[in-house]
């Protein structure tokens, strides 16, 4: 079981988000267009161009044609077909996560705070276990602790389309420096290299073994029409270290 994970920025140029404008659908477009924030606007546009430009690579088909249904509590999945993917983005950076069947996957990306509250905020939200580790470190190491955790927490709550807020009282486990299980309910994920000053993780239910292939958009739009000789739905990797990164 490989996860494909996609990262892109959402900073950009007006022209470069009216041309990506030209992936989505019309509803998508007038709702971009109602968007008065440019920031805001341009983090759906990027980020909604680059999830049906990968689906409809993947599945062979245009990127427009491409329908998609909100299940619980508004998680959305696509119509007709049990490929799951989730979308997360914060402060400029996107990540896109896609499975090639009908296990459920969260994905999360946070920019990291600043220690100042954080102490206080893992003692309401964290469990009490967590929160004390959070709150043993100094300032550097509790920005990156409680950033972590977080995302660790929400890539979780994201898998089954739950509420966060409960969810961040779930208790995750490390099982290494980057991977990670929850108990109760059974998921298993992983951190995922991201910019500096972020923390992002991917996880899937189950506590079952996953690999996972991490690439940037658009750059692996230009690396598929230049390598013919590779499926139209695998991501360029990012460098052979990142590739292929086992869960087990």
């Amino acid at each position: 079981m490989t996860v494909r994970v996609w990262t892109l920025s959402t900073v950009t140029t007006a022209a470069t988000v009216a041309g990506y404008a030209d992936l989505l659908t019309a509803a998508e477009r007038h709702r971009a267009e109602e968007l008065t924030d440019p920031v805001v606007r341009a983090e759906f546009v990027c980020t909604r161009a680059a999830l049906r430009s990968v689906l409809g690579a993947e599945m062979a088909v245009p990127p427009e044609s491409l329908r998609f249904e909100a299940g619980r509590h508004g998680k959305p999945g696509l119509v007709g077909s049990e490929r799951q993917f989730n979308v997360s983005h914060s402060a400029g950076l996107a990540v896109i996560a896609v499975t090639d069947d009908a296990r459920p996957v969260g994905v999360d990306v946070q920019q990291q705070r600043s220690a100042a509250g954080l102490a206080r905020l893992a003692e309401r939200y964290y469990a009490p276990t967590e929160a004390r580790w959070v709150s043993a470190a100094g300032p550097a190491e509790l920005e990156h602790r409680f950033g972590q955790l977080w995302a660790r927490k929400e890539a979780c709550v994201k898998v089954t389309g739950g509420r966060l807020i409960p969810g961040l009282a779930w208790t995750i486990s490390a099982d290494g420096a980057e991977t990670f299980r929850c108990a109760d309910p059974e998921i298993s994920g992983r951190d995922l290299a991201v910019a500096a000053g972020y923390h992002a993780a991917v996880a899937l239910a189950g506590q079952q073994p996953f690999a996972v292939e991490q690439a940037s958009w658009p750059a692996v739009l230009a690396a598929r029409e230049s390598t013919p000789s590779r499926s139209a739905g695998s991501p360029t990797p990012l460098s052979t270290g990142d590739t292929m990164a086992v869960l087990g």
